[in-house]
Order: C-alpha cells, then structure tokens, then sequence
C-alpha cells in the first residue's frame, strides 16, 4: 500500500451550515474533502472504495447481489414423497410407501407441496376418480378358485389347523392393505389357481403389527408377506418370509407331494 492520503480541513464561512459536510467532489479527489476534525490519514484503498459507494450504479449492482444471494439461500418448496419401488402398490392400486389412506401422516407432506385433491381427500398424484389411470387395481382370483379370506382387520383366529382343506395344498397369507409385495404373492397363488384346482387360498388380513392376529402368529416374523402352507396330508410343508416366490413354490410342492 502506498503512502496514506491526507485530507485537510478546510474553514468555512459562518452560515455556511453543512454544505461541505460529507461531500465527495472534485476537491475531494485532489485531497480537499472536508472532514470534521483535525488532520488524519485514509489510506487510499479505503478512499477509493469510498468514491465507488458514492456511484448510483455501484450502489444497485450491490443490492442486486444481496437479493440474488438471498433468494438462492431461502427454503426449496417442498416435494411430495416419493415412493423408492413405485410398482409395489397397495390394496388402493397407488405405491404403498406413499398411499395416504394406509398412512395418514403423509397427507401434510403431499398437501404442503400442492399435490392435493380437495374434492377427494388424497393426493392429486393418487386419485382414482380424477385421474383412473394412476390406479391399477387388485388382482382379482380366477372364476371358481378356492379363495377365503379368513381375518379381517386382525381379527385373531385360534389355530389354522381347522381351516386346512383335506386333500388340497392350502395356503395360508398373512397381508395387509398397505403392503405392496403381497399383491405380488395373490397375482403369483392366482395364476396357480388357474391351473390347478387341488390348491385353497385363505388369507389373513393383519390390519397392523399390533392386532391379535400379528401378535398371535407374526411375533417372530421380520415382514410381510407371511406365508405358511400345508400339504393334501394336513401337515405343514413350509413357510415364506418376505416376498420369495421360489421358497413358497418349494412349499407347495413339497405340500403336493404328501
């Protein structure tokens, strides 16, 4: 930095007020600013972004910054969930991770990002009546298939020895509305079904993890879907913890072959 700049007082005339105060002139430039005071030195990068401050077009250039700066740090809107397997989908035909009828605490999340239907009470993005092509529905049994839905809602039920059918493969499904995967399990047992009339479906609707039912026969079960099947003999010929299709084909074959 070079040698600082001084500036001098320069004496005014009385009435003269405040004209001189503060001004950046001419004289300024060329070290006649009047400064209230005695003699002291600036140095001459602290003057020269003085004299820049003073421009109008510095000054807006500056406040433009600052509200750029502060829009690209203020909160993103919000994004409605979204669903991690999208084709895993409920008993309502939507993905189970993000259906707000099998998870109601979601309904604040999708209408704080505007992804809502007033007229229905669910999300834009999932409903069925506004939009049916979002929705795919269940899977429906074949015509003549023996399917019974045993439990509804949690519902305990003693023992499944009594609902076993004698001579068929009977195939017990733990499921809930709001778990994807066990669509996934009734589209699989639905087209055995179709083909083969010495099998019976019976399926147990937990509700949650808490009815009797889950308590009674899922306390050491990690997740859904929860199968147990039993052979044309009467006897239990294996299980299916999660979505394994190959384990519960293992079971009903050894069940077909009592």
């Amino acid at each position: 930095m070079g040698a600082p700049l001084f500036f001098r007082i320069r004496n005014r005339e009385p009435g003269t007020g405040n004209r001189e105060r503060g001004m950046i002139g001419k004289d300024a430039v060329a070290g006649g600013l009047v400064i209230p005071g005695s003699r002291f030195p600036v140095p001459r990068s602290l003057f020269s972004v003085c004299l820049l401050l003073h421009s109008p077009c510095v000054r807006i250039a500056l406040l433009c910054c600052l509200l750029l700066g502060a829009c690209a740090t203020s909160a993103p809107h919000p994004r409605a969930p979204v669903a991690a397997n999208p084709s895993d989908r409920c008993i309502h035909g939507v993905a189970c991770e993000t259906c707000v009828r099998c998870h109601p605490d979601l309904a604040a999340k999708f209408r704080a990002a505007g992804d809502w239907c007033p007229e229905h009470g669910v999300p834009e993005s999932q409903c069925g009546i506004c939009h049916p092509e979002l929705v795919v529905a269940p899977p429906q049994p074949p015509a003549g298939a023996d399917v019974v839905r045993l439990v509804e809602q949690g519902a305990d039920l003693a023992s499944l020895d009594g609902s076993v059918v004698a001579g068929k493969v009977t195939i017990f499904d733990f499921y809930a509305d709001w778990c994807g995967p066990c669509r996934r399990v009734d589209e699989h047992v639905f087209a055995l079904l179709a083909k083969r009339g010495d099998v019976a479906y019976r399926k147990l609707d937990i509700g949650s993890w808490d009815t009797p039912l889950a308590k009674h026969y899922l306390h050491d079960v990690p997740s859904l879907p929860y199968v147990v099947v039993y052979g044309k003999s009467g006897r239990r010929a294996g299980t299916m913890s999660g979505l394994d299709l190959a384990a519960l084909d293992r079971a009903i074959a050894a069940g077909t072959s009592q």
